[in-house]
């Protein structure tokens, strides 16, 4: 077991939405930090990308959490999709798992061996909870595969808004 040697905060780029993580970003810079930590973790809006070093990564271990909502109404949305898709269009990997674990929302999987699956957490009709779905995805020598998010159904609110996050692992 190694021990942790540092611990870095990435910078934190808005996605989706966009004005979510525009408005956030306006907010760290005005020195509003702590506020912006909170709407983001209501709102979402933001994802922080990581860059690290091959000493530090070997074995690869990686967790992500991904924290959005949509609104059906949003004016800017149509814009923002036009240049940052609401999710992650096909690209490749090989040589690793992934498993994603979906707390709210869910994304529609696609691949290159041809499997198109919808995974959703489904809210559970005795406790109004949310019942958290997974997907574990082996992509061997290779496999081309895209994850959308599907903001189709669990519209909430007054302006229609889709909550979505999940944490993604990967080994």
């Amino acid at each position: 077991l190694r021990e942790v040697q540092r611990i870095e905060r990435p910078p934190r780029l808005p996605v989706w939405p966009v004005a979510n993580g525009v408005i956030l970003t306006l907010m760290d810079l005005f020195g509003l930090r702590d506020a912006a930590i909170s709407a983001e973790a209501s709102f979402g809006g933001r994802v922080a990308p990581m860059s690290l070093e091959y000493q530090d990564t070997n074995p690869f271990v990686l967790a992500v959490h991904h924290r959005h909502s949509f609104a059906k109404l949003d004016p800017i949305r149509p814009i923002s999709n036009y240049i940052l898709p609401e999710g992650f269009p096909a690209h490749p990997h090989r040589g690793f798992e992934t498993i994603t674990y979906v707390l709210k929302g869910g994304f529609v999987h696609r691949d290159s061996i041809g499997v198109k699956m919808r995974y959703w957490a489904e809210k559970d009709h005795d406790t109004g909870e949310n019942q958290p779905s997974v997907q574990w995805l082996t992509t061997g020598s290779g496999l081309l595969h895209e994850e959308m998010w599907d903001t189709s159904k669990g519209l909430e609110g007054p302006l229609q808004t889709s909550q979505q996050e999940l944490f993604q692992i990967w080994l």
